[in-house]
């Protein structure tokens, strides 16, 4: 999975390798500062003197602080938040309580599911408009990260429910995609053709969401429950022997399907259709080049 424009944002390829010795460096004041401001809560809830100099941190910062001791990787997206978003000020005395906060808001706390990184992939790299939507999102709204699976759940879902419904015009309605999934749940053979489909089209996945409303109308007004017989099955391998045959079945799934063509994952009705208007079209005097 690709970092997703990290290396704009400083995280480069080297983001999982060793830490060079000044982020070491870093990590040991965030680690004092956390210790100090354990022991300023510590010395205030004792009632003895709480005064313990200009380290004394409270509240976001406090909860930053041990963020940062703990965890080598928000070492990093400090810095680049802070050059990013606070003139490169790092030291958690001089940062006020809502900026260290809102680091807190946008990496802390469950990270973005994989599904919700699945979804969002195939956008930001196929598409421009989106791509600049959410580097946008990330550099205004954000700590200016743009890799999702470093970035908080909550965080990425917003970008979604703020920009989703305009992402990619044409997209299958919420509506839309709730039947399929619905179906697909309920129906192996439908999962099955479902996964066939998808692979038809250019999207990359399976997520209904993000397949277009055309084609997943299309598949909902063709899928019916159970598949071709075996004697459909071998008649339409029949005739696919024959040129013109094999045509006209490639032209019926495209433009009256959904793009399958293995008859044994399609639906009976779509089947019987088939071999019903071939046999027409044969009576009313259709020769051997399948003119009438």
């Amino acid at each position: 999975l690709p970092l997703l424009l990290a290396a704009a944002a400083g995280l480069g390829p080297g983001f999982v390798g060793p830490m060079p010795g000044r982020w070491v460096q870093n990590r040991l004041t965030h680690g004092q500062l956390a210790e100090q401001a354990s022991a300023s809560t510590a010395a205030a809830v004792s009632g003895s003197d709480s005064s313990v100099g200009p380290r004394d941190l409270d509240g976001a910062k406090k909860r930053v602080a041990q963020l940062l001791a703990d965890e080598e990787d928000s070492v990093r997206l400090w810095e680049v938040y802070c050059r990013a978003k606070g003139d490169g000020i790092e030291d958690l005395e001089l940062v006020s309580a809502d900026f260290a906060q809102h680091f807190l808001d946008v990496c802390v706390g469950d990270k973005a599911r994989e599904d919700m990184v699945a979804r969002l992939i195939p956008l930001v790299q196929g598409d421009l408009a989106v791509n600049q939507k959410w580097r946008r999102y990330c550099e205004e709204d954000g700590i200016g990260v743009y890799d999702p699976r470093l970035l908080s759940a909550t965080f990425v879902q917003g970008f979604w429910d703020a920009h989703g419904s305009a992402l990619r015009p044409g997209l299958a309605t919420e509506e839309m995609a709730a039947r399929v999934s619905a179906l697909l749940r309920e129906d192996a053979q439908a999962r099955e053709l479902w996964e066939f489909f998808c692979a038809t089209t250019d999207t990359r996945t399976s997520d209904p969401e993000l397949q277009a409303a055309e084609s997943v109308q299309n598949f909902l007004a063709l899928y019916s429950p159970g598949r071709a017989t075996a004697e459909q099955v071998e008649e339409v391998m029949q005739l696919r022997r024959t040129e013109v045959a094999s045509k006209l079945w490639i032209q019926y799934c495209q433009q009256e399907g959904i793009g399958v063509e293995d008859p044994s994952l399609l639906p009976r009705l779509f089947v019987k259709r088939f071999l019903e208007g071939y046999k027409q079209l044969l009576a009313e005097g259709g020769d051997s080049t399948g003119n009438a």
